[in-house]
């Protein structure tokens, strides 16, 4: 979970909290499956440490 966390908090530092990742992308990086992943984020979701918000193709998860 600390490892899909960082991903996110530098993707959020790298563009300003503008722009989001997608989940299959966090999956990718992490090296978890995408049932895993997922699994992860609604734990951080439920925590509030993370947010997910609709993006034009897909929903895009932010950091808090």
């Amino acid at each position: 979970m600390n490892e899909i966390l960082k991903i996110v908090k530098s993707k959020s530092v790298k563009t300003g909290n503008k722009s989001g990742i997608t989940d299959v992308q966090l999956a990718q990086k992490a090296g978890y499956s995408l049932d895993t992943t997922h699994q992860k984020l609604n734990q951080l979701h439920q925590e509030a440490k993370v947010i997910v918000r609709e993006g034009i193709n897909r929903k895009l998860i932010f950091s808090i």
